[in-house]
Order: structure tokens, then sequence, then C-alpha cells
């Protein structure tokens, strides 16, 4: 991939989560960064799996589920969160299997060099 392309993809990816973003309820986006930054201050690492089971308990709710991704995104410009660079498979039947990032708290100890 020329560098190039890989400018291009990277831009039409940060394009795709605004839009996403900005068609997210908004409510539901203040409780998904709210429950990153618990699951942060909980435990080492951090997947969405474990974002929608906190929001599962809650009463809110988005029809744009790919509003999570810019929550992420939220959370690592606040320094709640960063990426691994891994993924592993998501629990939930709605994903299918798909892949899910994980992402590192910055602020459990514990969490370096994992």
């Amino acid at each position: 991939m020329t560098t190039e392309a890989l400018t291009f993809d990277t831009y039409a990816a940060e394009q795709a989560t605004a839009e996403v973003n900005l068609h997210a309820d908004e409510a539901w986006k203040a409780a998904a960064l709210d429950a990153v930054r618990s699951l942060a201050n909980r435990q080492a690492f951090i997947v969405a799996d474990d974002v929608w089971s906190e929001l599962g308990n809650l009463d809110v709710s988005t029809h744009e589920a790919r509003a999570l991704g810019a929550v992420f995104v939220q959370a690592k410009k606040e320094h709640l969160i960063e990426g691994t660079g891994r993924v592993v498979k998501c629990r939930r039947s709605v994903r299918k299997g798909g892949n899910q990032a994980v992402w590192k708290s910055l602020i459990v100890s514990g969490s370096e060099g994992a």
C-alpha cells in the first residue's frame, strides 16, 4: 500500500467516524464515554464488548452503534486509553465473531508492557 493510499484510507476512516458520531444520540455518547472512563479506572485493557456490557445496565440507546468508535477516539484524546494494535474476537452475537480493538488503560497501574 502506498503512502498516498494509506493517507486516503486514514482520511476516509476519520470522516466515517465523524459522520456516525454526528448521528448518534448525545446522551448515549456521554454514557458510553463515562463507561470507558469507568472501565479505564478498573481494568488494564478494554474492548467494545466491555463498554456494551456497561451500557446494558443503563437506560440509553442509539441507532448508530458504530459511534462507539468515536467514543474510543475521544477517550484516547482525553488520555484515558491508547491503542495496543491488537484485536480479539467479539463475544456479542450481533458482530458474528468480528474483530474488536484492544485498548490499554492509561489510568490503571499494571497495564504497562502487556
